[in-house]
């Protein structure tokens, strides 16, 4: 039935059936209606009823069904006090006081919602005129503060303009609030007097429901400060004598509606607080698709699912499983104190361990509950009930999510349900995190690496110092951004060219701090050395000096005179030195022991004459073992006839064509190791 279109008073129909739509589907009557109507069994007269009140007539009260117009409405023990009122099409007659629409101040965490804040002010109104318009009486709803949230105007104006019933008196506020719900209670405005109830939840007073104005015979009270006194004295006497029985005709229809208010404010409040619930997982879902950083996106699980199950208390620690230990990551209302107790290890905790099981573990009571490490931290607290749900992903335990009640609760099934959906998507949430943050912190690695590499290649492919007789170049690859190679060629102070090429054990940010820790030595003690053994035992011993018992270096030094007639070596442990002489490759044998192994190794100095033309090649072990994706190694032999064919060319030329023929024949095959040349020719 549309607003203002309800039957008037006289017209009656037969009971009506109504679907989950508010359409009427069944009349005595006739045929099927669309017209909008309650879902009424066995009323006299039918009611007249929209998505926001309801009202009706007849000299029973009507049944309300299940689910539909309030919701679940118990049957009233006592029938309507009024008869059918009419509709109104406007809202004029009312005064709004302070009252604020439901999504304007959505209620959180525990604290119960206000009547205002679950109903529309419109919606109020129409339910109070449908209430007051049999008897034209006053009727008003003021605020769990006392403060007015709307009211059907007085019939009297001085009231109004008097300001009395503005709000409700202080002194009475209290008394009303610990009345039983929905029992109506005489208050005094100054003088003029009102039945008014409360309406209470389950977490408490919500509103007051306040009705008919009266006087009392015995008393004429003086008018207010600036109204005045004819109007005054005319506006009593158009009240009523103050109804002082409980079973009067106002106490009962302020009884029922207050009981009507409540119920609606109760439906409201539960579809407030599932909509928050759900909107819990949909913030979970949220924080799981975005990028937040771990520890934010902790301290939210914890404060948001605290909030929607209504709890003070809320924890999450995170599990370790290579110690067993469990690690408090984020908490909510819990005291530093609390924060500060620490780990707990898996074995020793029953309700830890059933958690990371994939059970959902209930505490009846933390303070008694032998099961609780710490009762005396819960008694400090005053933390009671509590549900502990495992952080679960791909069956790897993440952790435990736990929330607690100051008081004991009995979690009903929808909680508990609603705790492990939390928990299953939070544990993605934390795992995707976790990843995040080991992508960024890899990254971050692979920046620097990027840089220390950028250093190492620059140490490494220097320009070749000049020499009257020598020709000289460098090759380096390595097979990761940190090599463990290194080659190097100077000018000693008596203009000797040194040659070097090394192999530091292994591979990455260790071995590349290791191999310029061996080039800054056979730098500094190049001069002061009397001969290449000299040399060579004093780099060894800075290598023993400074690297664990497992690392090593292989090195080859190469000295050729000023005057470049002669070639001195020493060998530890490294690929031999090859010699192009004609179309010959000779190759060195002699070699010690490896650098770092032992600091009074003696190392020996070999020597030969160097003939115009020769083509003297340094290496490591990369380029013979440099592999295809068939397995096969590059190997010496090929090597050699690479040496053979390019070792005609300038250095630098004959390195870039040895290193394409290798890259050729590895192909796109990852390689395991570096790749490190020097290539010298006699002029």
């Amino acid at each position: 039935m549309q607003r203002g279109s309800a039957p008037r008073w006289g017209q009656t129909r037969k009971a009506c059936c109504i679907d989950h739509a508010g359409r009427l589907d069944r009349c005595a009557g006739g045929g099927p209606s669309t017209r909008a109507a309650p879902q009424f069994a066995d009323c006299a007269e039918v009611a007249a009823v929209t998505s926001n009140s309801i009202y009706y007539s007849g000299a029973e009260e009507p049944r309300l069904r299940r689910g539909v117009g309030f919701g679940h409405v118990a049957r009233p023990t006592e029938p309507s006090p009024f008869a059918y009122p009419r509709r109104i099409s406007d809202n004029n007659a009312f005064r709004a006081g302070s009252g604020r629409r439901a999504h304007e101040a959505a209620p959180h965490g525990g604290e119960v919602a206000m009547l205002r804040e679950l109903l529309d002010l419109e919606v109020l109104a129409d339910f109070l005129e449908g209430v007051a318009e049999p008897t034209g009486e006053w009727f008003a709803l003021y605020g769990e503060d006392g403060e007015r949230v709307v009211a059907r105007e007085s019939p009297a104006g001085a009231f109004e303009a008097s300001g009395m019933l503005a709000r409700l008196p202080a002194g009475q506020h209290g008394e009303l609030s610990a009345a039983a719900d929905g029992e109506p209670g005489i208050v005094d405005f100054g003088g003029v007097f009102s039945l008014v109830a409360p309406i209470r939840l389950q977490r408490g007073v919500v509103g007051f429901l306040a009705g008919g104005l009266m006087r009392d015979d015995e008393s004429d009270p003086p008018p207010p400060p600036g109204v005045d006194a004819g109007s005054w004295r005319d506006a009593l006497d158009r009240l009523a004598i103050l109804e002082r029985d409980p079973s009067g005709p106002l106490h009962r229809r302020i009884r029922w509606a207050a009981r009507m208010l409540r119920q609606w404010a109760l439906n409201e409040a539960r579809l407030d607080t599932a909509s928050q619930e759900l909107a819990l997982l949909g913030d979970i879902g949220e924080l799981l698709a975005g990028r937040s950083d771990l520890q934010t996106l902790l301290d939210r699980i914890v404060l948001e699912t605290s909030r929607v199950m209504r709890c003070q208390y809320s924890s999450l620690r995170l599990y370790n499983p290579e110690t067993d230990e469990l690690r408090i990551a984020a908490a909510y209302n819990l005291s530093q104190r609390y924060r500060d107790i620490g780990v707990i290890l898996r074995s020793e905790n029953p309700i830890d361990d059933a958690a990371l099981k994939g059970e959902l573990v209930y505490i009846e009571d933390a303070q008694t509950d032998p099961r609780i490490i710490f009762q005396d931290e819960a008694r400090r607290l005053g933390i009671h009930s509590g549900l502990t749900a495992g952080l679960i992903h791909r069956n790897r335990p993440l952790g435990v999510l736990r929330v607690y009640s100051a008081s004991k609760r009995e979690f009903r099934g929808f909680h508990r349900h609603l705790l492990r959906a939390v928990a299953s998507q939070a544990a993605i949430a934390i795992d995707n995190a976790k990843l995040l943050d080991e992508l960024i912190r890899s990254q971050k690695s692979e920046r620097q690496l990027a840089l220390a590499g950028d250093v190492q290649a620059r140490m490494m492919r220097v320009r070749p110092p000049d020499h009257p007789r020598i020709e000289a170049a460098m090759y380096y690859e390595p097979s990761s951004q940190l090599g463990g190679d290194f080659c190097d060629l100077f000018l000693t102070s008596r203009g000797d060219l040194v040659a070097a090429v090394g192999d530091v054990v292994g591979h990455g940010a260790a071995a590349a701090l290791l191999m310029a820790s061996v080039r800054g030595a056979l730098r500094a003690s190049a001069d002061p050395a009397r001969d290449l053994a000299d040399l060579m035992q004093r780099v060894n011993a800075h290598v023993v000096r400074e690297t664990a018992a497992s690392e090593f270096v292989t090195l080859i030094l190469v000295l050729i005179d000023a005057e470049g007639r002669r070639l001195r070596y020493c060998n530890a442990g490294h690929e031999p030195l090859l010699l192009l002489r004609g179309d010959e490759v000779l190759r060195t044998e002699e070699a010690g022991l490896v650098l770092g192994v032992d600091a009074d190794e003696r190392y020996e100095e070999h020597a030969f004459h160097l003939r115009s033309g020769d083509f003297v090649f340094l290496l490591t072990d990369g380029l013979v073992e440099a592999m295809n994706f068939s397995g096969e190694l590059f190997g010496r032999r090929r090597l050699i006839k690479l040496i053979k064919r390019y070792g005609k060319f300038s250095p630098e030329r004959a390195l870039r064509h040895i290193a394409w023929d290798i890259r050729c024949f590895a192909g796109l095959a990852e390689q395991s190791d570096d790749q490190t040349a020097i290539a010298l020719r006699v002029k």
